[in-house]
C-alpha cells in the first residue's frame, strides 16, 4: 500500500497530482528490511511461510531514514524468528507485553466462538463450567473458554448429552447465546505494534507562499509468499505464480509500482467517482454512501490463489471476525452480489473450491449427501468433513442458486460443471427428498439458534429447486427434466404457504408468514411469530414471480406489514425472537422489495430501509469497520465486524441492472426469455391444479415433524451419473 504524506491550506486532494513518481528511477531506493516467520499452521502441521518485508524511498525527497525499529524488533527482523505468544505476555510477532487481563468468571448466556485450540472440544466429567474454566487455566496457550451442555431438556439448543468444553488460544469478543456459557482466564494482553518507520520529510512539507501544499510519498509492502495450503498443497498467491525467486523482482516491482502512483491513483479517483454516481442512481445519496464504504471491505476479505498440481487458479474468502473460516458457504452467500456484479468469474472459482471438496477430489473424504459448510481455518483447507458446522439446508440451496446465478451471469455457459454434475445431482436429490419440510437444522443466522421448519429456509430451498432446472436445462439441453424441477418447486412452494402464511383473528392487515409451519415446536408455529424473508431477492433475480401461489398479494402484503409494524430506527428486525438484525439481508429486502416498473426503482419500503441503514452508520457510536450484525433500537452493534457479507450492498444493483447482467429476471435475449416462460408456465399449472393457498391449520403432515437434520451421511462417494 502506498500514503502520502502532505501539508496543504488547501485541499488535500493535490496528491493525487503530484507524488514522488516524477523523481528520477535513479533517485529510488528499494530496501529489503527484513523476514518474519509465522508460526506452524497447527501442532500437527510443521508448514510455515515467510512474510517478506520492503520499504521504497525516494532518496531525492527524503533526507535520511531514522530508526524503523526498536532494537528488539531489529533483531527479531534480522534473525527470522518469531518468539512464541502465550498467556504468559510473550510479545509474539509485531507486538509487546500488556498489562494483565482479569479472569471474567464463568458467563453464562455468553459464547465465544472461533480460535479453538487443538482438542476441542472434549468432554468434561460433569455439568459444571467451572471444570472448563479450570482446563483453560492449566493449559499455558490458553485464554478464552466455552461450555455447553443440552441432554434435550431445551430445544432451541444443539444437543450436547455430555458436557462439552471449548479452548481458545485468543480473546475471542463474547456473543449472547443463551445455549452457552463461556470466559476467559486471567492472562497478559498483548499490543500490537505497527512497523515503526519514521522519515524526515519535514523539511520538504513546507507550504509555499501561494499556499499550494507539496506531496512525498514512501510505499511500504509485505510480499505474501504463500496464500494458503490447500489439503497438503503449498499455493502461493495468484500475482506471484511465475515469480521464480523471491529475492530479486519483488524490488524491481516494487520500484514500478512507486513510480506509478500517480496513474494508479487516477485510475482510482476515477472508479471512486463512477462508482459514487452508479450507486446513487441505484438506491440514492444515503444507500451510496454505506455502499461505498463496504467495496474494499468486501474485496479485501478474498484473494486469487494458484494450485501448482491443478495449474489453474481458485478463489478463497476468510470469514473474519465471527472465525477464520475459509470460503465459509453462508458468508460467500451474502457477499455474492458484489462478486456477480464485477467478477463473477470469482465467484465461479469460490465455487469450485467446494465442488472439489464434495467431489472427493480432496484428501479428506466427504460422504455427505448436502454441501459443505467450510474448508478448514485460514490459511489451512484440511477440514475433515466430521468437523463441518452442518448447515444442509442453507448451504446446498447455495449451492445450486450460485451455480444458476454464474452460469447467467457467464452466458449460459455450465461446460465447466462437468467434473462436478455427479455431486450437483447429489445436492438436487437431497434438497427433493427433504422438502418441503426443512423439520429441525441451523441456517446462516446460528447465533439465533436451530430453526424448526423455517418459513425462510424453506423460501431458499424451493428457489434452489427451481434454479436446478435453469441448470439441468443449460447443461443436458433435458427440457422434461427442467419442468419436472420447476414444477416439483412449484408444489413445495404451495405447501410452504399454506403452512406458514396466518391471518391472526382472521385480521388479513394483520396476516403475515410466521418464523415455521403451523405445528412446529419452540416459535416455530406461533402466530405472532414472523421472519424477515430475505432470501425472496432470488425470486427477483431470477423472474420466478408466480414460484409462490399469489406471489405478488402475499410478498406486497409482508412489506406493507413490515413497515407498519416492524421497522425501527434502525431496521427491520431478523426475526420475532430479538431486536436485533442482519444488514446484509436487510439489504437483500430491500432489493426484493423494488418497484419494478418501468425500470427498478427504490420503493418507499426500500428507502426506509437504506435510510435505517444510513442512521445506523451515521449514528453509532461502534468505532470498528462496518458490524453485520446490529440492534434496531438503538446505533450500537452485537457482534461481527470487517467481515465480507457487505458484499450483499450490491444486491439492489443487480435488481436495477438485471436486464444488462444477463440474469434470468431480465429476460434479455431469447433464450432467457423462452426459459423464464417455461418456469412460469410450470409454475402457474402447478398452482392452478392445486387451488390450495389456504393454511393447513395445526395438523401435522407425516413429514412434519421435528427431527433434526445435518449429520447424515453416506458411505459411497456421489454417485457418477452422466449427464444424460
Amino acid at each position: 500500500s502506498s500514503s502520502s504524506s502532505s501539508s496543504s491550506s488547501s485541499s488535500s486532494s493535490s496528491s493525487s497530482s503530484s507524488s514522488s513518481s516524477s523523481s528520477s528511477s535513479s533517485s529510488l531506493q528499494a530496501m529489503f528490511i527484513g523476514s518474519a516467520k509465522q508460526q506452524p499452521l497447527s501442532t500437527t502441521d510443521d508448514h510455515s511461510s515467510w512474510g517478506v518485508v520492503y520499504l521504497v524511498v525516494d532518496t531525492a525527497t527524503s533526507e535520511s531514514v531514522l530508526d524503523y525499529w526498536n532494537t528488539t524488533r531489529a533483531q527479531f527482523f534480522a534473525s527470522g524468528t518469531l518468539p512464541p505468544a502465550d498467556r504468559g505476555g510473550s510479545p509474539g510477532p509485531f507486538g509487546v507485553p500488556g498489562p494483565i487481563v482479569p479472569s471474567t468468571g464463568p458467563q453464562p448466556g455468553q459464547d465465544r466462538p472461533g480460535s479453538d485450540l487443538p482438542g476441542s472440544p472434549f468432554q468434561l466429567a460433569s455439568a459444571q463450567p467451572t471444570l472448563c474454566e479450570q482446563a483453560c487455566s492449566n493449559n499455558s496457550a490458553c485464554i478464552s473458554w466455552a461450555y455447553a451442555f443440552n441432554n434435550g431438556s431445551d430445544p432451541t439448543c444443539d444437543s450436547f448429552p455430555a458436557p462439552t468444553c471449548w479452548l481458545k488460544g485468543a480473546e475471542v469478543a463474547p456473543q449472547p447465546n443463551h445455549c452457552r456459557t463461556s470466559g476467559e482466564v486471567a492472562h497478559a494482553s498483548v499490543i500490537s505494534i505497527v512497523a515503526a518507520v519514521a522519515f524526515n520529510l519535514t523539511s520538504s512539507l513546507v507550504v509555499a507562499s501561494s499556499g499550494q501544499g507539496v506531496s512525498r510519498m514512501l510505499t511500504f509492502a509485505v510480499d505474501e509468499l504463500m496464500f494458503i495450503k490447500w489439503f497438503g498443497e503449498d499455493c502461493p498467491p495468484y500475482w506471484r505464480r511465475n515469480l521464480p525467486s523471491i529475492d530479486t523482482q519483488p524490488l524491481d516491482m516494487l520500484s514500478l509500482a512507486h513510480r506509478s502512483y500517480s496513474a494508479v491513483r487516477a485510475l482510482c479517483d476515477a472508479f471512486d467517482a463512477t462508482t459514487a454516481d452508479m450507486l446513487s442512481a441505484v438506491g440514492g445519496p444515503e444507500y451510496a454512501s454505506v455502499a461505498q464504504l463496504t467495496y474494499r471491505q468486501v474485496f479485501g476479505a478474498m484473494g486469487l490463489f494458484w494450485v501448482p498440481s491443478k495449474m489453474t487458479a481458485w478463489h478463497m474468502l476468510k470469514e473474519i471476525s465471527s472465525c477464520g473460516c475459509l470460503n465459509t458457504a453462508d458468508v460467500v452467500y451474502p457477499a455474492f452480489p458484489q462478486l456477480l456484479y464485477y467478477a463473477p468469474e470469482l465467484l465461479r472459482l469460490s465455487m469450485i473450491t467446494h465442488l472439489e471438496y464434495a467431489m472427493n477430489f480432496t484428501s479428506q473424504p466427504y460422504p455427505r449427501p448436502f454441501a459443505p459448510h467450510h474448508l478448514g481455518i485460514w490459511p489451512v483447507a484440511d477440514l475433515p468433513y466430521s468437523k463441518q458446522e452442518d448447515m444442509p439446508l442453507e448451504e446446498t440451496s447455495w449451492a445450486l442458486l450460485a451455480i444458476a446465478a454464474v452460469a447467467q451471469r457467464q452466458g449460459g455457459d455450465l461446460t465447466w460443471l462437468t467434473p462436478y454434475w455427479p455431486v450437483v445431482q447429489t445436492w438436487y436429490d437431497f434438497l427433493v427428498t427433504l422438502l418441503p419440510f426443512p423439520q429441525t437444522q441451523l441456517s446462516t443466522d446460528d447465533f439465533d439458534g436451530q430453526l424448526f421448519n423455517a418459513t425462510n429456509l424453506a423460501l431458499k430451498g424451493v428457489a434452489a429447486v427451481a434454479a436446478y432446472g435453469y441448470i439441468v436445462e443449460m447443461f443436458t439441453g433435458n427440457t422434461t427434466a427442467a419442468e419436472e424441477a420447476y414444477e416439483t418447486a412449484a408444489s413445495f412452494a404451495s405447501t410452504m404457504v399454506s403452512y406458514a402464511w396466518v391471518e391472526p383473528a382472521g385480521n388479513s392487515s394483520d396476516a403475515h408468514f410466521m418464523i415455521g409451519y403451523a405445528g412446529s415446536q419452540g416459535d416455530g408455529g406461533d402466530v405472532d411469530s414472523w421472519p424477515m424473508l430475505y432470501n425472496a431477492l432470488w425470486l427477483r433475480l431470477f423472474g420466478f414471480d408466480n414460484l409462490l401461489p399469489d406471489q405478488t398479494a402475499y410478498m406486497d402484503q409482508m412489506g406493507a406489514w413490515y413497515a407498519a409494524k416492524h421497522l425501527g430506527r434502525y431496521g427491520v428486525p431478523l426475526n420475532s425472537r430479538a431486536l436485533y438484525t442482519k444488514d446484509d439481508w436487510m439489504t437483500f429486502l430491500a432489493a426484493f422489495y423494488y418497484d419494478q416498473a418501468p425500470s427498478p426503482q427504490p420503493s418507499a419500503f426500500s428507502t426506509q430501509l437504506f435510510h435505517a441503514l444510513y442512521l445506523w452508520a451515521n449514528e453509532t457510536s461502534a468505532r470498528v469497520p462496518l458490524s453485520d450484525w446490529t440492534n434496531t433500537d438503538s446505533p450500537t452493534m452485537q457482534g461481527f465486524q470487517a467481515r465480507p457479507v457487505y458484499g450483499a450492498m450490491y444486491a439492489p444493483v443487480l435488481v436495477a441492472h438485471v436486464r444488462e447482467l444477463g440474469l434470468l429476471g431480465g429476460a434479455g435475449s431469447n433464450r432467457l426469455r423462452e426459459i423464464g416462460d417455461r418456469a412460469r408456465s410450470a409454475f402457474a399449472r402447478v398452482h392452478a391444479s392445486s387451488g390450495a393457498t389456504g393454511r393447513h391449520g395445526d395438523r401435522l403432515h407425516p413429514r412434519h415433524e421435528d427431527k433434526s437434520v445435518g449429520r447424515k451421511t453416506h458411505s459411497r462417494a456421489p454417485s457418477r451419473r452422466t449427464k444424460s
